[in-house]
């Protein structure tokens, strides 16, 4: 295998497959379900969103609390109208919250691309979030286990796993590049690891993750909107200004 100079670590969910896709098509299907009880859409979608980043401090990214929130949404829900869900209501609910691990996403424009690219020039790393068995569900069916020198899958994206990634990979932080699209769970802990990042914002038209409200950048970092610009950047970074992500990306 050849050796390469640089080390780049990818992300995956909403780096390299549209993940944001699957949960907003689960999301769609449970709030038409109460819709149909007669709940204002707007009004189930707003008390999901509360629940689920509850369940997300209480349980981590683990998918199966996604069902678990779209469960405890309906209960609360006919609790304020006195009433009580049918159980085939609440079974239809489960097998919404059941997509996130049977339907797997596709991978994002210009991923393959870039992927393919990426592996000539440098050595490639996938650092993910999640569970094992899932995310790696997810890789073999993106087929791009192959590009990857290492992946890992950790519960929680912070320096101390970009390190050990660098550690394991024999590549120096100044040799290392981190690619995500979150501030929380990649350009902040990659920073802070001393590696350089690059946020691809990714955009979905009807879905965002409400956990990256707020969240404040704290270092500079390179931006793009699409994966194919990417490469631009890895040839050329001292022609492309960087950000100061002094200021809060999400409003």
């Amino acid at each position: 295998m050849t050796h390469h100079n640089q080390l780049i670590i990818f992300d995956l969910d909403d780096t390299l497959v549209d993940t944001s896709e699957t949960y907003w098509q689960a999301r769609t299907r449970f709030v038409r379900l109460l819709a149909l009880e007669g709940f204002n859409p707007e009004a189930v979608t707003e008390h999901f969103e509360e629940v689920d980043t509850t369940y997300i401090a209480e349980y981590g990214v683990v998918p199966e609390r996604y069902g678990k929130s779209m469960i405890t949404t309906c209960q609360q829900l006919f609790a304020q109208v006195n009433r009580v869900p049918p159980q085939s209501l609440l079974q239809e609910i489960s097998s919404c919250g059941n997509l996130i691990m049977e339907r797997l996403p596709a991978l994002i424009e210009g991923a393959d691309e870039l992927l393919d690219w990426a592996s000539n020039h440098f050595e490639l790393a996938l650092l993910t979030r999640g569970i094992d068995a899932l995310q790696q569900r997810k890789i073999k069916a993106a087929a791009i286990e192959h590009y990857f020198h290492m992946t890992k899958v950790v519960d929680k994206k912070d320096a101390a796993a970009f390190r050990e990634v660098m550690s394991n990979t024999g590549y120096s932080a100044s040799n290392t590049w981190v690619i995500g699209d979150s501030v929380k769970s990649d350009i902040n802990p990659g920073n802070e690891a001393g590696a350089k990042c690059i946020l691809y914002e990714y955009s979905h038209p009807e879905y965002f993750w409400r956990q990256e409200y707020g969240t404040v950048a704290t270092g500079k970092f390179y931006k793009v909107h699409s994966l194919r610009d990417v490469a631009a950047i890895l040839n050329s970074p001292q022609s492309i200004p960087m950000i100061n992500g002094l200021k809060n990306l999400h409003p």
